[in-house]
Parts: structure tokens; C-alpha cells; sequence
């Protein structure tokens, strides 16, 4: 009897153990589960894992991109344009999206190119001398001087030139490191060779006061203003100069200042009266007022008295191209020729000189520099 009870307790404590194991909620309790075998433990673990909790990392990528993702407009952009870059000047224009209506100002870059053509003669050679040096050092990086050359060549010649195509100039091209180069050309063959921005025309030197040597003038001028590739480009007169003392021509009665006066007044009263002439480049004033200062009747070629020397006439006729086309102040031009000593102590003689020359442009200026510095 006593044996048969503690089996009933037995059976009774077996029972209860195993309704126990049957409840818990740990799949690993390898204690109530030894038949089940370790790896299948391990893969139902890892299956719970990956279909009951999800990814923290992917949730927060996604939350990341709706936060950070927003509309960018491909702008499609017009232009208005406030001010028109200069040669040495930025200009500015306003831009504006079509679509989306946002707008912005930004510069314009200036373009730092020149390029000047002369139907000219030895005195548009003469006054390139310095004429690259002068540009460089108010800032451009690319110039072009384009010199149609025959010496002595007339408004004249120009226009019989102009009429038979013929390749009667040596064409000078120079560069802004003064570097030069020529070859035969026709005024057609120059005239459409680059955009130039500036045309200037001359005379011959001993004509320059006569106005009955220039009954062509306009037909030179109006030839350039119909076939220049620029449509911007400006046509400038060369005003030239008279010779040193000693060597003006008879028709002046080998006087210097009525050579000057001539000059000046067909410059004033036929020249500058000539559709399609935009400005003029004074250089002949500009001569003649350094010659009223201490450094006298000395700017010519001392072989021949009528082209111009290195130094002083080099120096003042690249001055006065550069700032009669550009608009700008002599003393904005720190360059001189340096190798010559003399020069820097004229350079501010000829700068005032210059800019009385380019205020006064048919008169004398008495130079307020009578003694050297």
C-alpha cells in the first residue's frame, strides 16, 4: 500500500514538471527541451529575429530622406543686361529663372583685347613704338596693331588702294610684347582679318595742313564704315604733326607753328566734319605742347626732323592714342621707357602735355614745366 502512494506522488511531481517546461516562453531552455538539437535552436532563433523586429537602421534612412529631399529647379535663365562689360571695365547684368522666378546679379568680365587697325604710313609707325607697352600696363592681356603701311601714303592713295584690291601695303602686325611681323596685304584683306575695335586713317605728313589733298576722305571713310566686320568698331582720325625747326615744308614757309596752326585747322574744319568719324587722336597737339617745355624741339628723329624720335616722341605719341581711345587719364599710365634715363623725369611733362592735348585739342597748351625736375 505505502509503495503504491509514492508512486502516485511520483507520477503526480513528473506531471507538474512537465506542464512547467510546456509553458515557458524561452525556445532555448535546452533543460526542458534536450531532444531538440542545438542548430535547430540556433535557426529558429534567427528567423524570430528577422521576421518580428525590424530594422532600426533602415527605418532611420528613410525618415533621413523624406527630411533632406526638396524640389531644385534646373534654372533656365534670361539675361538683362545693366552694364555692358568695357574693354578694361566688368559690367553687370541681372539673371532670372523663367520657372521659378529667383534672381541674382553677377559681372560681366571686360574683355581685356584690343585691337586697332591704321591705314596709315611711318607716322602710325611711329606712334606703335610704345603704343604696347602703354596698353599692357592699363591692364589688357591680348593687343593686335594692325598697320596698312606705305611710306608717305596719302588719303589718296588709301582710296586708289581701296579700289584695286590690289596687296599694296605691307601689312605690320604687332603684338603686346612689341613683337612685329609683316607681309604684303590689300586694305579688304586687313579690313576683314580681325573684329578690329578702332580704325583710325591719316594723311600724309606735308599734306596734313592742306584741305584740298583730301577730297577722298570720305570716300575712305565711308568704305570702312560699310565693310568692318565690327559693327562697333569706332573710326578715328590721326592727327599728325609738324616737323623740327629747320625742315617744314615751303608750302608752310618752313615755319613749324604754321605748319601746327594749318594742321590743327583742316583737322577742326574738314576732317572732323566727315560722316562716320567717331573721334580723334590728337598726337600733333600733344607735340607741340611738350615742345613749349624744358625739353623744347627735341621729340623728332634727329636724322630727318619729321618722324619721330625714341623717347620723348615714341613715348607722347603711344600716350595720346591710348587715352584719345580709351577715355582715360594719362596719369593712369605708370609705364615709361625706363631704359632711358631721361624719361623719367619727362614722363610727367608729357602726361600733362597729353591731357592738355586732349582738352584742347586744335590750340597750344604752354607747358607749366619750363625747367627740369
Amino acid at each position: 500500500m505505502m509503495k503504491k502512494f509514492i508512486s502516485l506522488i511520483l507520477a503526480a511531481v513528473f506531471a507538474l514538471l512537465l506542464v512547467s517546461c510546456a509553458m515557458t516562453t524561452d525556445p532555448t531552455d535546452t533543460e526542458c527541451f534536450s531532444d531538440v538539437s542545438t542548430v535547430e535552436i540556433a535557426a529558429q532563433t534567427s528567423a524570430e529575429v528577422v521576421t518580428t523586429e525590424p530594422s532600426t537602421a533602415t527605418e532611420a534612412s528613410a525618415e533621413e530622406t523624406t527630411e533632406t529631399t526638396q524640389y531644385v529647379c534646373e534654372h533656365d535663365l534670361e539675361y538683362t543686361v545693366v552694364t555692358p562689360a568695357g574693354m578694361l571695365t566688368d559690367g553687370e547684368r541681372i539673371s532670372t529663372c523663367k520657372k521659378c522666378g529667383e534672381s541674382f546679379t553677377e559681372a560681366i568680365p571686360a574683355t581685356r583685347t584690343i585691337k586697332i587697325l591704321a591705314f596709315g604710313n611711318s607716322f602710325s609707325n611711329d606712334a606703335f613704338m610704345n603704343l604696347p607697352y602703354v596698353l599692357r600696363d592699363l591692364g589688357f592681356e591680348t593687343v593686335v596693331l594692325g598697320n596698312l603701311y606705305i611710306g608717305s601714303c596719302s588719303v589718296d592713295m588709301h582710296w586708289d588702294n581701296i579700289k584695286s584690291k590690289d596687296k599694296a601695303y605691307t601689312y605690320y602686325e604687332t603684338d603686346i610684347k612689341g613683337v612685329r611681323i609683316g607681309r604684303p596685304m590689300s586694305a579688304q584683306e586687313a579690313l576683314a582679318k580681325y573684329d578690329w575695335d578702332f580704325i583710325t586713317i591719316q594723311q600724309k605728313g606735308n599734306h596734313c595742313g592742306d584741305a584740298t589733298t583730301f577730297s577722298n576722305l570720305s570716300n575712305v571713310v565711308n568704305y570702312i564704315y560699310k565693310n568692318k566686320t565690327n559693327p562697333n568698331a569706332k573710326i578715328y582720325w590721326h592727327m599728325t604733326w609738324s616737323y623740327r625747326k629747320g625742315v617744314n615744308p615751303a608750302k608752310y614757309n618752313s615755319d613749324q607753328m604754321q605748319m601746327y596752326n594749318a594742321i590743327a585747322q583742316v583737322t577742326k574744319s574738314t576732317v572732323m566734319k566727315t560722316s562716320h568719324i567717331d573721334g580723334l587722336i590728337p598726337c600733333g597737339t600733344a607735340i607741340q605742347n611738350v615742345r613749349t617745355s624744358y625739353i623744347g624741339d627735341n621729340l623728332n628723329d634727329p636724322d630727318d626732323g619729321f618722324h619721330l624720335g625714341a623717347g620723348y616722341g615714341y613715348y607722347t605719341a603711344a600716350l595720346t592714342w591710348a587715352c584719345a581711345l580709351l577715355g582715360v587719364s594719362p596719369d593712369s599710365v605708370s609705364w615709361y621707357p625706363a631704359g632711358l634715363s631721361y624719361m623719367k623725369d619727362a614722363a610727367p611733362v608729357i602726361k600733362a602735355s597729353v591731357a592738355d592735348a586732349l582738352a584742347t585739342p586744335y590750340s597750344v597748351t604752354e607747358s607749366k614745366y619750363m625747367t627740369k625736375p
